[in-house]
């Protein structure tokens, strides 16, 4: 190999080594440059370096990019996923404020824009819809929406609920029942709530075999009765419910086990309630402790049940309830305070109250419970006995605690002064009600007009009449109107008193039997028979009532009042035969005393047949009995007998076959009654009686 061949090779393999070296350091130079103008760190500024997720440091605010970071590419769907559900609730907020407010085009335009944007809408968006059809009363059109969604298989549970209570709750109960019956084709059990609906609605219904069918239905859904399906039931124990019903209702909510809520024994105290019938409840309430229940008593139970019984009478179970909280250390509530004090004072016990009141307020934890509402119920408590000093010592007590008057404690003191006739209080009590900012309200100027009419001061009462009516916010009612009549009645107004009926009618407040009855009074006692009988024809008529049993026995006295005891006689009539009348002892009393004071001893014995709905003339049996017979005061049936033994051989007879009648059909042993009246001295007025009527005849 040559010398120059060497060097050749030598200096190219230097030269190229040069090169890589000059190439390698450019490309360094051009990649820095271009880093740093990227970064912005020209001008010598020191770049600060953090380290990425990946581990590797990078300069602070350089940006990933979407397509080297999986995590950033999931992050700008959520972003887009987030708006689109922001859309849709806010969409379906929407439709529920429209259908709120009862704008249905609004809430349909809602939907329209939410479908348009989206390809499949949720039951949710759909039940929305529905109820907005609900809310703004357009059935069919919830029905045909329900249809179109039904029909895609969308519909869920809700939807059929929604609107199968729609439907119950106009009392299309079959098509509700057509409804489950789908559901359960299309694969949606009926959940307890839908047949709690079928069962509240078959319970309204007065429907004792539906109810249980749903109750028998919904345990073969597998739903077993709870709390909630007993409340339910409990609603049907009202008066006229049948025996069976009842106790199968009671024995449910014995078997139900479990803590007893405070819901389902309110409704069983009030279920007993209405069926006057606080045996049961104390028969379940022992079976729930037998049956070792957990039967802790809250103080809301323990006020339903001191109400229950204080409204059945039963004072001696109201104080062993009260001490039984207590010994149990259930803490009473300014509420459960109430239904005691209020139990008391509605048996008479007003003192007790009063002492009960005293005795809690000394209590400094209890102290609090002691509110306007309590000293309102102690006012009401001395009004209704009539003790005004009583009523003033609460008033005077209340100042002094600083206890806040409400319009409930004026209205309720201003009675007080009209039941005890110390109406001249009234004015300074409207004073300081209205000094304290509390604005008279209707009961409160019904109650003056009554005060003043009782007291015989009519024209005051029209007064206030005018203060009323003059204020412009408040319009007299028919209490008002009546308290009004009355006082014109006892004054013997009777012109006042018809100018005054029209105007009430002229303000369409339409008249009742109340004010029919004050009517006939007043023209009875006036003399103006003719105007009574026709005042009735003419308000019955015009305001589409019948008269009630208060009317026709103030209609029968009249009569007697004017000496006609034809009409009187016409009158019973007309009552037997009105099948919405139901004649009592009182209406049948007026008309035998005012049959023997005419001397119709004829009339008499066929008004006391009437009454006690015995055969008449020659019939065999007595009459149908449409309902029980009312009878009459058993002094009357003393003092008729004795007016027909006294008289003709065929009035003695016709006492022989009443005195019989009595006895078999009602067990009434005449003579026995003869005896009692001569031990009470009866017998002597009877007899005087007798000797003086038949001096006048």
């Amino acid at each position: 190999m040559s010398l120059n061949f060497l060097l050749d090779s030598s200096y190219e393999a230097a030269f190229e080594a040069a090169s890589c070296v000059g190439l390698e350091f450019m490309m360094f130079v051009v990649a820095t440059s271009a880093y740093l103008l990227l970064v912005g760190g020209v001008g010598g500024a020191v770049v600060p370096l953090k380290m990425s997720p990946s581990g590797k440091k990078v300069p602070v605010g350089a940006k990933s990019h979407p397509w080297k970071s999986a995590k950033g590419r999931g992050s700008t769907h959520a972003q887009a996923g987030g708006e689109a559900e922001s859309c849709l609730q806010d969409a379906i907020s929407s439709i529920r404020a429209q259908g709120r407010a009862g704008n249905l085009q609004g809430a349909v335009a809602a939907f329209e824009k939410l479908r348009a944007s989206e390809r499949s809408l949720s039951p949710q968006v759909h039940n929305c819809l529905i109820e907005a059809y609900i809310q703004c009363k357009d059935l069919s059109g919830a029905l045909q929406h329900f249809k179109d969604v039904a029909r895609t298989g969308t519909a869920d549970i809700v939807t059929y609920n929604t609107v199968l209570k729609a439907l119950l709750g106009l009392q299309r109960t079959e098509e509700a029942k057509q409804l489950l019956r789908e559901m359960a084709k299309r694969g949606l059990p009926a959940s307890r709530v839908t047949f709690h609906e079928l069962l509240h609605a078959e319970v309204m219904a007065g429907n004792g075999r539906g109810m249980w069918q749903v109750v028998d239905d919904m345990r073969a859904a597998g739903h077993s009765a709870d709390a909630v399906t007993c409340s339910i039931l409990a609603k049907s124990l009202k008066d006229g419910a049948h025996p069976w019903n009842i106790e199968r209702v009671m024995n449910l909510v014995a078997e139900i086990g479990g803590p007893v809520d405070d819901v389902l024994l309110s409704s069983v105290v009030e279920g007993c309630v209405r069926l006057r019938r606080m045996d049961l409840l104390s028969t379940v309430m022992a079976r729930f402790q037998g049956a070792g229940s957990a039967l802790k008593l809250t103080a809301t139970s323990y006020g339903s049940l001191i109400k229950a019984y204080g409204q059945a009478g039963e004072v001696a179970r109201v104080r062993e309830l009260w001490q039984q909280m207590s010994e149990r250390e259930v803490k009473a509530t300014s509420v459960t305070l109430g239904c005691m004090v209020d139990a008391l004072v509605t048996n008479g016990c007003v003192e007790d109250a009063w002492d009960l009141v005293h005795k809690v307020h000394d209590d400094e934890e209890m102290r609090a419970l002691v509110n306007t509402v309590i000293y309102s119920t102690m006012l009401k408590g001395f009004s209704q006995a009539r003790n005004l000093k009583g009523v003033f010592r609460v008033v005077a007590e209340m100042t002094d605690r600083e206890i806040p008057f409400n319009v409930i404690s004026y209205n309720t003191t201003i009675d007080a002064c009209a039941r005890c006739g110390a109406m001249d209080r009234a004015p300074a009590l409207l004073d300081s009600m209205r000094q304290a900012g509390l604005e008279p309200d209707l009961v409160t100027y019904s109650t003056l007009v009554k005060g003043y009419s009782l007291a015989g001061d009519v024209e005051r009462g029209f007064k206030v009449l005018k203060e009323m009516r003059a204020g412009g916010k408040l319009k007299p009612d028919e209490i008002m109107y009546n308290s009004l009549l009355d006082g014109c009645a006892r004054e013997h107004r009777v012109d006042q008193a018809l100018e005054l009926l029209e105007t009430m009618q002229g303000a369409g407040i339409a008249p009742s039997n109340h004010t029919l009855s004050i009517l006939v009074k007043l023209l009875g006692r006036a003399r103006k028979l003719d105007k009574a009988f026709a005042i009735i024809q003419d308000l019955t008529a015009r305001h589409g009532f019948r008269p009630n049993i208060q009317v026709y026995t103030c209609l029968i006295q009249a009569c007697f009042n004017n000496r006609r005891l034809d009409r009187a006689m016409a009158a019973h009539d007309a009552m037997a035969s009105d099948s919405s009348c139901r004649p009592d002892e009182r209406a049948y009393s007026v008309l035998v005393r005012g049959c023997l004071q005419a001397n119709g001893l004829d009339e008499a014995v066929r008004s006391l047949q009437s009454a006690y709905q015995l055969p008449t003339g020659d019939e065999a049996t007595p009459m149908r009995k449409r309902r029980p017979a009312p009878g009459a005061e058993k002094e009357l049936i003393t003092e008729a007998m004795a007016r027909l033994r006294a008289s003709s051989p065929e009035h003695r007879e016709v006492a022989r076959r009443l005195a019989a009648d009595l006895s078999e059909h009602h067990g009434i042993d005449v003579d026995a009654l003869a005896r009692s009246a001569v031990r009470s001295g009866n017998a002597t007025r009877a007899a005087g009686k007798v000797a003086y009527r038949s001096r006048c005849a």
